[in-house]
């Protein structure tokens, strides 16, 4: 009977690895330790390790991230912009791993995560998990946005994305595809998945692949986000059209906007009111996009 090898993270920038877990930072001192604690306890069986970008942080998370140095944690400082795509961008180009996985410092992986990407990353070369909102939030917070579908990715439009907070992809075809673009305006994992498709690269789920996602817990950080989400979606349109693909229509949120009227009442309890306000943030952030460029988005 063979027994394969477990593999904990290494630090060690001489060893080879075969997969690098990039976490972007910015200002999340108040959950990283959970993330990091979660993640050096995972293996895998082939050499692997993590590395924490921080980007231009002001709180403890640098300091945070250094007590984990000696158990597989290798810090890189991203400082010239802001931004989680150079701050991903800036991890891939850190270390040599021929197999790249994204996850973020204010979510919390379950067991078994990193095994479930590196081994489906040995047979595809892009891959997205599941997200799932009731593991790390409240579960009033956790209804107002249920995410996951039965082991089904989210869609921009027909086309199925790797979520950037739980994704992982082969090194060569992200050299292929330059890495995430650094100026798209959120959203730049669907935009990713985008331009890996009209290469022929279809994302794959990974079902057994679990991140725990933090919901914004404040009306103006859950303002704020969905404001930049919508603000992005325009800018997915013009992408996709220019690729080939196909692309939801420029009016295709006229159903959103309806449903805010019908859900009114739904502003009385705390979650529908929660909800309401993701929805009606996101249908704003569109609009002022649309302003921007002078052209018709609903």
């Amino acid at each position: 009977m063979t027994v394969e090898a477990s593999f904990a993270p290494t630090a060690d920038v001489d060893t080879y690895t075969d997969l690098a877990v990039i976490l972007p930072c910015h200002d999340v001192e108040s959950t990283l330790a959970v993330q990091l604690d979660r993640l050096v306890e995972e293996r895998w069986t082939r050499p692997w390790c993590i590395v924490v970008v921080d980007n231009s942080s002001r709180d403890q998370t640098r300091a945070i991230a250094e007590r984990y140095a000696g158990r597989g944690v290798r810090i890189v400082t991203a400082s010239q912009r802001r931004g989680a795509g150079y701050a991903r961008n800036a991890g891939a180009e850190a270390t040599s791993a021929p197999a790249l996985a994204f996850c973020d410092g204010d979510d919390v992986v379950a067991p078994g995560w990193v095994a479930a990407i590196g081994d489906a990353l040995e047979r595809h070369e892009l891959v997205g998990g599941m997200v799932d909102t009731t593991l790390v939030n409240d579960a009033w917070i956790a209804s107002s946005r249920s995410m996951a579908e039965d082991g089904q990715l989210g869609q921009f439009g027909e086309i199925p994305f790797a979520p950037s907070c739980n994704c992982g992809i082969r090194r060569d075809l992200f050299d292929r595809l330059d890495g995430f673009d650094e100026d798209f305006d959120g959203h730049e994992d669907v935009e990713l998945s985008l331009r890996a498709r009209a290469l022929g690269v279809a994302v794959v789920a990974v079902p057994d692949a679990v991140i725990g996602y933090r919901l914004r817990s404040t009306v103006r950080e859950l303002w704020r986000q969905g404001t930049v989400y919508g603000r992005g979606r325009p800018l997915l349109i013009i992408r996709a059209h220019e690729l080939g693909l196909p692309a939801p229509s420029r009016v295709h949120g006229v159903r959103s906007w309806a449903w805010l009227v019908v859900h009114l009442p739904a502003l009385r309890h705390r979650a529908g009111r929660y909800r309401w306000l993701w929805v009606a943030a996101f249908r704003v952030g569109v609009l002022r996009r649309a302003v921007e460029l002078r052209r018709l988005y609903l």
